[in-house]
């Protein structure tokens, strides 16, 4: 299907739902109005949700302030300098051009990866013989952190008292998480 890019402020206040469910479509009719329409029978009074795509966590925080709990599409992104290190410099052209490595803005591979099935395999290829390499560098790229676990933790704590008691910005809230 097309997609359609609109500014459209009422949609933003719809629940979303996993795009997996496709319980409602937008689309603009003949008039040019917006129209949200359910995709399944429902009951008179029944809450319509809408979905914005197969979009990771990530790009949902930054366009729309959300994030979902049980998203399918979210992924990590690690440090993989380590792995870069281990490849020789003419096979990374190659790796580049089967999407087993993300290229960075100057067409380099990127230091920063998404885990995925393409980075396993490019593990496979040039780090199989490091047991729980995928491990080591997933801890390199927490390394990077300023904060540990507890404190992320604490803040995440104080950030939900806030949303309760003075309205602390849900985005934040949604950041931490």
């Amino acid at each position: 299907e097309p997609l359609n890019m609109v500014f459209a402020p009422l949609t933003d206040m719809m629940n979303h739902d996993h795009p997996t469910n496709k319980r409602a479509r937008a689309f603009f009719n003949d008039d040019g109005e917006m129209v949200a329409e359910s995709t399944q029978h429902r009951k008179a009074g029944e809450q319509l949700l809408i979905t914005y795509g197969k979009l990771p966590n990530l790009h949902l925080l930054q366009s729309n302030g959300f994030t979902m709990s049980q998203n399918s599409y979210d992924f990590a992104v690690v440090d993989a300098q380590r792995l870069l290190r281990m490849i020789p410099e003419g096979n990374l052209p190659f790796l580049l051009e089967k999407n087993l490595l993300l290229p960075d803005p100057h067409g380099k591979a990127s230091r920063w990866q998404p885990v995925s099935r393409s980075l396993e395999t490019a593990i496979a290829l040039y780090a199989s013989s490091e047991s729980n390499f995928l491990l080591k560098i997933v801890e390199d790229t927490l390394s990077t952190f300023s904060t540990g676990y507890d404190e992320d933790r604490q803040l995440l704590e104080t950030l939900e008292r806030q949303a309760n008691l003075d309205g602390a910005s849900v985005r934040s809230l949604h950041a931490a998480r």
